[in-house]
């Protein structure tokens, strides 16, 4: 039996492979972006603006712009294709290696979820008090979401509501940091912090949409791709340019610096863990070989065989049937000449 789910399986963990890797140049870019693709403070009227024309403030947008439309198209592509097949590939146990990255994705949470207390407290923020919350309990869930979608896939049909704690956490992140950014007047300052926090957001949503029978799996490949770009990019890029800037390590780069990052170093780290749970579904994407279809196909004929001869059977006793009855026939037809040739006498 011929079996596309493993050749698959490679195809999908070999594509995400490369979108991280093009996240990861991407990275370098957006720390040359931030060196040079701004305004100096120099002179205060125009601080802070884009520079127009700027070769790496260029190639982030078209990169960012190609890469949407890919996922937005694998995506329509998943959504509105037949789910009458069998999927080639699905979520099994959860094993060695998904178990790592799910529980460093669980201590990142946890270790984001205390910067976050620690800022809200400090500013008394009752939004930040209650996304730190939503956090803690999504950094515990992840282990949990991670066995639901193997759940889902064996047919189970465990659905925990838990699931559902990272994606109403990622929707507060965003909301927060759509009022930090709101009043800048850069684009480009603050879009593509914005695109990892969208991708996250995808992510979880994909996840938990997948344990509750709305989304396929396909629909988390594309979320799991766009984590893996647009994470890197700002993870990388963010520390590389706070990190020369020597604001890494102070109070103001601790929050507003590390804590985003680690926000978007969770989500990749569960992006890596669905990955590595993923398996080939080798019992329902097997395909017989053309040796099994001819043998098929020969006991299909040797069936019909059979049953002419047993109708050609069940014919024989009829005709015996009708022998019988001639012969019986026949006497009758002697008794009634003897019977005759008296009357003919007379």
């Amino acid at each position: 039996m011929k079996n596309d789910g493993v050749r698959n399986l490679r195809g999908i963990r070999l594509e995400s492979a490369l979108f991280g890797l093009l996240g990861l140049a991407a990275g370098a870019v957006r720390y040359f972006h931030l060196r040079t693709g701004f305004e100096p403070a120099d002179n205060p009227e125009i601080a802070g603006l884009a520079v127009p024309g700027n070769l790496y403030g260029m190639l982030l947008a078209t990169a960012s712009v190609l890469v949407c439309i890919y996922l937005l198209v694998s995506f329509g592509i998943s959504r509105f294709s037949s789910e009458s097949g069998a999927e080639t590939v699905v979520p099994g146990r959860v094993n060695g290696k998904a178990r790592t990255f799910l529980i460093l994705s669980a201590l990142l949470a946890f270790f984001g979820a205390v910067l976050q207390f620690v800022d809200a407290f400090s500013r008394f923020s009752i939004w930040g008090i209650v996304s730190g919350g939503l956090l803690f309990g999504a950094g515990a869930a992840a282990v949990t979401t991670a066995r639901a979608m193997g759940s889902r896939a064996r047919g189970e049909g465990t659905n925990p509501p838990s699931v559902l704690l990272a994606v109403f956490w990622a929707c507060a992140w965003l909301v927060e940091m759509y009022q930090g950014v709101s009043r800048s007047p850069t684009l480009l300052r603050y879009i593509f912090p914005v695109l990892g926090v969208i991708s996250l957001i995808l992510l979880f949503y994909f996840c938990a949409g997948y344990v509750f029978a709305r989304a396929n799996l396909s629909a988390v490949f594309c979320g799991v791709k766009a984590m893996l770009f647009f994470g890197p990019m700002n993870i990388v890029g963010e520390t590389l340019f706070a990190w020369q800037e020597g604001t890494l390590l102070t109070r103001n780069g601790l929050f507003s610096v590390v804590r985003p990052e680690v926000f978007l170093l969770y989500g990749v780290c569960f992006a890596v863990a669905v990955l590595c749970l993923v398996r080939a579904n080798t019992v329902q994407t097997a395909v017989p070989s053309e040796e099994e279809k001819a043998g098929e196909l020969g006991d299909a004929a040797a069936s019909n065989v059979e049953a002419d001869a047993a109708e050609t059977d069940s014919d024989v006793p009829d005709a015996d049937l009708a022998a019988e009855e001639t012969d019986t026939a026949a006497p009758d037809a002697g008794k009634a000449e003897e019977k005759s040739e008296p009357a003919d006498e007379l």
